[in-house]
């Protein structure tokens, strides 16, 4: 009997010990990222701004920020590399997008002139343009390039400096031209047209999604409804958009897209006129209030557009300053910061909760998110891994979030063979207890084809300084470049670099 009761207190611990260990996984930290845009009471940017200058709550709760980084675009002073020495780490640029939405979809009160003139101004006076571009969301909902991101662009044209602002007028109004047709008649439906602007959102940002770190997204617009009453919904009954409007903003805000809504109504327009709310000529009083949602026919775009700012890391601008939101988005792309913090595991209680990010530097202003829902899952799962991987594999530019250092020399140990000697900075993977990489080579052929070589797990700890890594990697006259890509398999932290291959960098055939 005494034997028995020892087994059964054995079985019991264990049993204890694995449902210990499955709740451990299942509240297995988990990382709140902030891109975060700074202004000092001159209008300037800081750019000496550190992780101690900065204080963050959750809740109310005060937070550690557990990893920083400038996100500034500007080059670093490092060391000259040699002829067969290649970094991402060299002070080239990376390409933080700024990408302008003009919305005709869901201009319904003929705003379209006003936004055409100040989209034209602004971009005409800005200072630098190079990885800004324009598209137009039709009323078929339909995309129109004015200059479309570099994948849809030719050769010649993804080196521009940034001069195709000067004739913007030109490129506006022939794109215009081409994308003002008459509406089509189920696009007079507001559900119909909710759900189509859902769809060319989410198409939008699965394309910026491929460039590397902090993207804007200036979405000018007279928005979509956050609710959609009984007089206008298929059922005839009330029909709640928050869900999906929460989840395709916090879908952005993971890809680091940020957005700035701006309210498509020109001076002197009351900004709480809706006639998209009317049915032909006629509108209720009560669809013309300040943006709220009527009960009998829902609406409530003002809240919308706040939404999908708070919950990006944007700006709503909600005055009709389009000048103002693409001056804002186009400088916080040039230069921002990005920190992380391990809120409680607890604290993911699937609620909203708020965040507040401020500077203790007199007289500086800061812009991040305004809180994220916390729900009860793990934040990188195998499916957002692959299609992290494969935004790398396809993507037009290299990402420096993680630092990369490369020397070539003919392999010893085969025939038509490069050795690679790979140096891997862990610090910005954003996981200070450690983790495991990813490590994936891709042959970039000349017709456009990729081979990917399966990936190799790399064990890494907190603190730990370069991690060395070798690979050999057979190559014949088809493979003019090779693409290597680390990623953090706990947190999708990245880093990636292109090496042009030649044929001396090969060991010579038998």
């Amino acid at each position: 009997m005494k034997r028995f009761a020892v087994m059964v207190l054995v079985v019991a611990a264990t049993l204890a010990a694995q449902k210990k260990k499955q709740q451990d996984e299942a509240h297995s930290p988990r990382l709140v990222k902030l891109n975060v845009s700074a202004i000092d009471a001159s209008g300037a940017r800081p750019g000496d701004l550190t992780a101690d200058d900065f204080a963050v709550t959750d809740n109310g709760k005060p937070q550690k920020i557990v990893n920083f980084q400038k996100n500034d675009n500007k080059p670093k002073q490092l060391k000259i590399l040699g002829s067969h020495e290649f970094s991402n780490q060299t002070g080239t640029a990376v390409p933080h997008a700024t990408l302008i939405l003009f919305d005709l979809l869901n201009d319904r009160i003929g705003a379209k002139g006003y936004a055409w003139t100040e989209i034209t101004k602004t971009l005409q006076t800005l200072e630098a343009s190079e990885y800004l571009y324009l598209y137009l969301l039709s009323s078929d909902a339909r995309f129109y390039a004015v200059r479309g991101l570099p994948d849809e662009e030719a050769p010649s044209a993804q080196g521009d400096d940034g001069g195709w602002t000067r004739d913007v007028k030109t490129k506006l109004d022939a794109a215009m031209n081409k994308a003002s047709r008459v509406r089509p008649i189920d696009m007079t439906d507001v559900n119909v047209r909710v759900m189509a602007t859902f769809n060319a959102l989410e198409a939008i940002s699965t394309r910026l999604a491929a460039i590397p770190g902090r993207k804007n997204l200036v979405w000018i617009t007279r928005g979509i409804p956050i609710t959609i009453g009984p007089q206008r919904s298929y059922t005839g009954s009330l029909v709640d958009l928050s869900e999906p409007v929460q989840t395709l903003a916090t879908a952005l805000e993971r890809s680091e897209i940020a957005v700035y809504p701006v309210d498509l109504s020109p001076p002197g327009m009351d900004p709480s006129q809706d006639a998209s709310n009317a049915v032909g000529a006629r509108a209720t009083a009560a669809e013309t209030l300040s943006g709220a949602a009527d009960p009998a026919t829902g609406m409530g775009r003002m809240d919308t557009l706040q939404q999908f700012a708070d919950l990006t890391g944007g700006k709503a601008f909600l005055n009709q300053d389009v000048r103002g939101a693409i001056t804002q988005a186009t400088g916080d792309a040039r230069m921002s910061y990005l920190m992380s913090y391990y809120p409680s595991p607890q604290a993911f209680d699937g609620k909203y909760h708020k965040i507040r990010v401020t500077c203790t530097r007199k007289g500086v202003k800061v812009n991040s998110k305004n809180g994220y829902y916390a729900y009860d899952d793990h934040p990188v799962n195998r499916t957002q891994q692959e299609a992290a991987l494969d935004a790398a594999i396809s993507g037009q530019f290299d990402s420096s979030q993680i630092g990369l250092n490369v020397t070539l020399s003919p392999s010893k140990k085969f025939f038509n063979s490069v050795h690679m000697d790979i140096s891997i900075d862990p610090r910005g993977a954003a996981n200070p207890d450690g983790g495991q990489f990813l490590v994936t080579l891709v042959d970039l052929h000349a017709d456009g084809k990729t081979g990917v070589s399966p990936s190799v797990a790399l064990d890494y700890k907190s603190g730990a300084g370069p991690i060395p890594f070798e690979q050999e990697r057979t190559l014949d006259g088809t493979v003019p470049r090779v693409r290597l890509i680390v990623m953090d398999s706990k947190t999708n932290a990245l880093g990636s670099i292109t090496i042009p291959i030649v044929p001396s960098d090969l060991s010579p055939s038998k």
